[in-house]
């Protein structure tokens, strides 16, 4: 899905354009996933085509990107290099990353968006630019994987008596209108509602009005 939707980027086709149907009451995935990847995987689609060496190759990167941001963040936190070392080689030589840095997916690109948003949490109260950046970021995981609207809540709960501060809202209002701007207007899949329409709603009902 992940080739054919970057193949839809290069050709300016929809990203709904790649044969799957869709049907809410059998279907385990939405029509499309968010673009946020196949943008990612859509230069090596136009330069080298459907060559999974090359995908593969990409998704290295991130990886050896994800590497490096674990180790500065992990020693950032523990003050210890040998410690972060120690961490960050758990990290990334588990056998789960390495399934999935061997197929072409989206998690190690989402894993090193979020990351990174982590990364310039402490560092978004220093300056407004980097609580721009921090948001810019933040909506790019979610462009990448809708899971990131955790984040986006987590930021909307204050820090203190104060309320929400306003590198929060910069942070806000930047990963919003990036999430607009590529989502629901560049990019649109659809992928959320698709989730929603999928969940079978009269099983939910059953099972919370069985609980005690």
């Amino acid at each position: 899905m992940y080739i054919l939707q970057a193949r839809n980027i290069v050709d300016g086709r929809s990203q709904l354009d790649t044969g799957y149907v869709y049907a809410s009451e059998t279907s385990y995935y939405p029509p499309a996933f968010p673009a946020g990847f196949p943008l990612a995987l859509s230069p090596v689609y136009k330069i080298f085509g459907n060559s999974i060496y090359h995908f593969n190759l990409l998704i290295a990167l991130m990886t050896l990107g994800l590497s490096w941001l674990s180790f500065y963040y992990f020693r950032s936190c523990l003050r210890s290099i040998s410690l972060a070392f120690a961490l960050t080689a758990v990290f990334v030589f588990n056998p789960w990353l390495i399934d999935y840095k061997s197929n072409i997916r989206s998690e190690i690109q989402f894993s090193l968006l979020c990351l990174l948003v982590l990364y310039l949490e402490e560092r978004s109260a220093q300056h407004r630019g980097i609580a721009i950046l921090q948001g810019l970021c933040l909506g790019l995981a979610w462009f990448t994987r809708e899971l990131a609207i955790a984040f986006l809540l987590a930021l909307l709960i204050p820090n203190d008596r104060s309320g929400i501060s306003p590198r929060r809202i910069w942070s806000l209002i930047s990963a919003l209108g990036v999430w607009v701007l590529f989502s629901q207007i560049l990019f649109p899949t659809h992928s959320f509602a698709s989730y929603l329409d999928m969940v079978n709603w009269g099983d939910l009902k059953r099972v919370f009005g069985s609980l005690p």
